[in-house]
């Protein structure tokens, strides 16, 4: 293996890393015997080489170009290894840490919790076709639309997430209770202000979730569901909800 690194130097090969299958006894092979015979016949090399040019030249320094192969001394190698070996052995496991956004992971997990339930409910109604539907036709569309954009979100969360989760920014007062009482309301107000603008009030109030809502893009918002509830609740489906107040 010494002639082998000797033929690379003569190419102009001056800096080698060794590697070998057993880290130790290998490192202490290299020290004991690889580097000295590497060295040793390095320096009869251009020893030899000074004699036939009659003249004694100055050995160029070890790391440097066409000076002796730098090769990493066995004590020094031996240590590196061993401090390596303690550190991996008294290193603490590191602590799970997940990066990811909680609030669309928790988002996914109510959207697929509610779309599964749907989906257990309404699997005892008959669904019927697209033109004759049945009782469960339109709970089972609902409930696939809710595992559909659960899923979405939960993939969106755990991969595209950027905060880390923690228990604590996962529950927040003013949201909750803002969207609890938006529920509540449009459940109060329907019957006598209509499907629009319960769905309206209900935004309105949802909207108070946040720090800072603007009130203009909560009145577009609402008033583009509550036309849409309308159309698709009153007039298409012919649910016996009423659109406007009575």
């Amino acid at each position: 293996m010494a002639d082998a690194l000797l033929a690379y130097y003569d190419l102009g090969v001056t800096t080698f890393l060794i590697r070998g299958f057993d880290p130790i006894n290998d490192a202490a092979d290299y020290g004991r015997e690889l580097i000295p015979l590497t060295h040793a016949k390095v320096a009869a090399r251009q020893g030899t080489t000074q004699r036939l040019n009659g003249a004694a030249t100055p050995t160029p320094p070890r790391d440097r170009t066409r000076g002796s192969p730098c090769l990493v001394p066995y004590r020094h190698l031996e240590t590196c290894v061993r401090d390596a070996l303690q550190r991996a052995a008294t290193a603490r496991p590191h602590s799970l840490t997940l990066n990811l956004d909680a609030r669309e992971v928790l988002a996914g997990c109510l959207f697929l919790g509610f779309g599964l339930t749907g989906l257990l409910v309404g699997s005892a109604y008959a669904s019927g076709t697209a033109m004759r539907m049945g009782a469960g036709y339109f709970p089972w569309l609902v409930s696939l639309a809710l595992c559909g954009l659960g899923i979405a979100l939960l993939v969106r969360g755990l991969w595209l997430g950027r905060e880390k989760v923690t228990l604590g920014g996962l529950f927040i007062v003013r949201p909750a209770l803002a969207i609890s009482a938006s529920v509540v309301a449009f459940a109060l107000l329907l019957p006598s202000l209509g499907l629009a603008l319960a769905t309206l009030c209900m935004t309105l109030l949802s909207g108070l979730g946040r720090h800072k809502a603007h009130l203009g893009e909560l009145l577009a918002v609402g008033s583009a569901l509550g036309l849409f509830s309308v159309l698709v609740f009153g007039y298409g489906l012919g649910l016996n909800l009423p659109a406007w107040p009575v």
